[in-house]
């Protein structure tokens, strides 16, 4: 017996031997780098002495989408340095980026962590189910470390990779992820486990970490429609996102989307649960979101489409932090004194030079967002377009993207007049492409 499994475990060397010779013949052509090697992170000067350095982590809610300035991280650098005062140094460093999970944040932590942070934030949850993948960080760096040491790995990842779609095809389903129980319970592990290592690293490290629970539109973003789904059979109401969504039952809707992009209660309950006060503080943002909401539920008064803060949003994250770090102290204690109040929302404006043009793109932005498969919120779509053509009525790409979505909603095929350079309206307008072959 033994005799036979080395005979095997021979022949299996052999032939992946006879792989990697041929695989060393094959020029690599396609893009070879795995999910963790793709990740950016920015080059770090040194530390200057008595420096406040803040490492901020997160997906597309951390960078500041859909624009940045007005981002949450960006109101909290410039309030953290109105509040402190000018004699104090500080440099926050936003080292989110769009997409990014857990497994991807702990990757940049862990490797931006030894460039000397004095406080760390993570904002994280979102972005959980947007790979279908089980993101796993052992084994993804596995894979990484394979990779790098063998030509057949590299061309099996360069031929299979290739970077996540700008939209999704109008006929694409995704698999009802929040009841096929298995997976979503791997998926939620892997979410726990990743927050729980980064905590570890924060701890090994004697850096402060403060945990920020995700914020989403509870009240005016109902949950997707089980059509973009493969779903396949009738769920019972309890698990029915769109009836609990039509019952007024908003938080129960949003914990059981079938496309689970708003971290639900389960995510933030355990982020809360990692406060220990000791090492690890919670900036408790969505309970601050439901207490400042009418009827204590957060919908487009906070978030400008399902998960992303709008400016009003981004102001009360940021205070929320700033509160938490004035109270507790956890990092540079002697600097919290004697500080200034908060500026108001329209101070910081008038500071970022905030202009109706940016008004325009978040608008324009948002709308083009909710247009895409898996939403299709077409009533979102038409609210922003309504509220962009106020500020300017001549930019050709609301008259497209409205002529779309008429398309989409009743098949009819408007054209809007004048010329349209195609390939610029491909980056700007989802599904003008099938649009534009629909009506030849």
């Amino acid at each position: 017996m033994a005799q036979k499994i080395g005979l095997s475990f021979l022949s299996l060397l052999l032939i992946f031997g006879g792989l990697e010779f041929v695989a060393r013949q094959v020029p690599v052509t396609g893009d070879a780098k795995t999910k963790l090697e793709s990740l950016y992170l920015p080059p770090f000067p040194p530390k200057k002495p008595d420096y406040l350095r803040v490492f901020v982590y997160g997906g597309s809610s951390v960078q500041g989408l859909p624009v940045e300035k007005v981002g949450w991280v960006a109101q909290f650098d410039d309030q953290l340095r109105h509040v402190l005062g000018s004699k104090r140094d500080v440099e926050v460093y936003n080292l989110g980026w769009s997409g990014y999970n857990s497994t991807m944040v702990r990757h940049s932590l862990a490797n931006s962590i030894a460039y000397q942070p004095d406080l760390l934030i993570v904002y994280t949850g979102e972005n959980e189910f947007i790979y279908p993948q089980l993101d796993a960080y052992e084994g993804l760096r596995w894979l990484t470390a394979l990779k790098n040491k063998s030509s057949l790995i590299k061309l099996i990842l360069s031929r299979q990779q290739s970077p996540l779609a700008e939209y999704e095809p109008l006929s694409f389903k995704r698999p009802p992820y929040r009841v096929q129980w298995l997976y979503y319970q791997i998926k939620m592990w892997l979410f726990r486990h990743n927050l729980e290592q980064m905590v570890k690293l924060a701890k090994r490290h004697k850096i402060p970490l403060v945990l920020v629970t995700p914020t989403a539109n509870i009240k005016d973003w109902p949950a997707v429609d089980a059509k973009v789904t493969t779903l396949d059979h009738p769920l019972p109401q309890n698990q029915n996102a769109g009836w609990l969504y039509q019952q007024g039952r908003f938080i129960e809707a949003k914990d059981w989307d079938l496309i689970p992009w708003r971290a639900h209660s389960d995510q933030n309950n355990f982020i809360r649960s990692l406060a220990d006060k000791t090492t690890v503080w919670v900036a408790d943002a969505e309970t601050d979101y439901f207490l400042n909401s009418p009827d204590y539920l957060p919908g487009f008064n906070f978030t400008i489409d399902n998960v992303h803060p709008n400016k009003e949003g981004a102001y009360l994250i940021a205070k929320t932090i700033i509160e938490l770090l004035q109270q507790q102290k956890m990092v540079k204690p002697d600097w919290w004194a004697d500080t200034k109040p908060l500026a108001s929302l329209e101070e910081y404006l008038r500071r970022v030079n905030f202009s109706r043009q940016d008004e325009f793109d978040i608008y324009f932005k948002t709308a083009r967002y909710a247009t895409k498969n898996p939403f299709f919120n077409f009533t979102a779509v038409k609210h922003y377009l309504d509220l962009a053509e106020k500020i300017e009525r001549r930019d050709w790409r609301t008259a497209w993207l409205r002529a779309v979505i008429a398309w989409l909603e009743t098949g009819k095929i408007v054209s809007p007049a004048g010329d349209l350079d195609l390939n610029l309206a491909k980056t700007q307008i989802p599904y003008i492409q099938e649009f534009m072959e629909a009506g030849k």
